[in-house]
């Protein structure tokens, strides 16, 4: 196993144990060498996605209300690594009106 030093004083300092605890809380899994978004947050969008999918199709919101609510959860996801998921989350959503 690789020693890196005395590191235990860094792991344990209070900052860093409350700085993991925040990041947890915004919905979070913060590994060693990165932070991804929690599996839970992203089915919760992917149903808000599909939801406000509907409701554009339909006619009950306008496109201002969509990009919205898109470029607030990018926003809040690109504190973590997550292009891949962007990618994959937007290319299979269709945003159009039927008329």
């Amino acid at each position: 196993m690789k020693r890196y030093g005395n590191l235990y004083p860094e792991i344990t300092c209070f900052e860093n144990i409350l700085l993991a605890t925040k990041k947890a809380r915004q919905g979070y899994r913060i590994y060693p060498n990165h932070m991804r978004a929690r599996k839970t947050v992203v089915k919760r969008y992917r149903r808000k996605l599909k939801r406000l999918s509907t409701q554009y199709k339909k006619g009950l919101i306008d496109l201002d209300r969509v990009n919205a609510s898109v470029q607030s959860w990018i926003g809040h996801v690109r504190h973590g690594d997550s292009y891949r998921l962007r990618e994959n989350l937007f290319s299979q959503t269709v945003f159009s009106r039927s008329n």
